[in-house]
């Protein structure tokens, strides 16, 4: 699907937006049901709200299946509960898979609750770094 199309060759990635691959279809379906928009597998993202194009932009990395994850606020579009199963799913996946997960979070319960190291930044500068912050 899309969010592989680099690892394609051009007559491939030309192939499989023609006519999808099953396995890829149902791998793609399944991480948007995880993300909670699996009913917007069809839709255009343009006309889908903010915090279902910032669902839609972390399936998309999931999908890739990456060694590391970089997370600039990816819950800032959500609601509270919302966001902690965003986090809770990222943060599972990236301990499941072994991936190296870097997220910025404005949220510093919700960072304290899943991450063991918290670096804090105040005017672009580290202002404390590690596990008692």
């Amino acid at each position: 699907m899309m969010g592989r199309l680099g690892a394609l060759s051009f007559w491939q990635s030309l192939v499989m937006q023609l006519r999808p691959d099953k396995k890829e279809l149902a791998a793609a379906y399944a991480i948007l049901e995880r993300v909670g928009i699996a009913d917007k597998l069809f839709e255009r993202t343009d006309s889908l709200s903010g915090g279902e194009q910032q669902r839609v932009a972390l399936a998309r990395a999931l999908y890739q299946q990456p060694q590391m994850l970089l997370a600039d606020e990816p819950v800032a579009s959500l609601d509270k509960s919302r966001a902690r199963k965003i986090i809770e799913l990222l943060h599972e996946t990236a301990h499941q898979e072994n991936w190296t997960f870097v997220v910025s979070l404005h949220d510093e319960k919700l960072a304290r609750e899943f991450f063991p190291r918290i670096v804090r930044l105040e005017g672009g500068r580290i202002v404390s770094d590690g596990s008692d912050v």
